[in-house]
């Protein structure tokens, strides 16, 4: 699958899609630049990668805030700080 043919293919798919989120930011008006911009083009790249189905990737960033918010509930309770209600 990462053939050198496959990676410039790639390469040209990655340019494509950063320009298109790129040009479709608002101009002269307050947005937020992490949804926008990188939680977007990470989500983009991680459903090319691992062949996720390109409607369902947000699914990838709601996982990840799910699985870090119970890591950071982990941390807490090991560190004996867990807040009221952490389980």
């Amino acid at each position: 699958m990462f053939t050198p043919t496959h990676l410039d293919e790639l390469a040209k798919l990655i340019r494509e899609r950063s320009q298109k989120v790129l040009d479709n930011l608002p101009r002269n008006e307050t947005f937020n630049f992490v949804d926008r911009v990188s939680i977007e083009l990470t989500t983009q790249m991680l459903a090319t990668l691992f062949d996720f189905p390109w409607e369902e990737r947000r699914k990838l960033t709601r996982w990840v805030r799910r699985i870090d918010r119970t890591a950071q509930e982990r941390r807490r309770r090991i560190a004996g700080t867990a807040a009221p209600g952490d389980g």
